[in-house]
């Protein structure tokens, strides 16, 4: 009887280097330094409200302002009591040209 066994492994990582970065740059000073040849082609407002009593997400929207996005929060039928905090994210997709 002959058994032959082989095994390999490979490990790939996948996560970017972790750098800090400046978020402090105001929405002028960042479209002045986009090149011309982009074009905005969707965007994104996310809106997630994190429990009083869990800490955790107990709700979450897409809206395009605080207000809407804390109407769909009450229609939903929790009270404002239950939020601790409102995490907004703005998500940007641009096609090169």
């Amino acid at each position: 009887i002959q058994v032959e066994i082989s095994v390999s492994s490979l490990h790939i990582f996948v996560d970017l280097p972790s750098r800090s970065m400046d978020r402090s740059i105001s929405d002028s000073n960042r479209a002045a330094g986009m090149s011309t040849h982009l074009k905005l082609v969707q965007q994104e407002c996310h809106f997630y409200f994190i429990g009083r009593s869990d800490r955790r997400v107990i709700f979450s929207a897409i809206a395009d302002t605080l207000d809407e996005a804390q109407q769909k929060f009450r229609a939903s039928g929790r009270p404002d009591s239950d939020a601790l905090f409102i995490i907004k994210t703005q998500t940007e997709i641009y096609l090169a040209q």
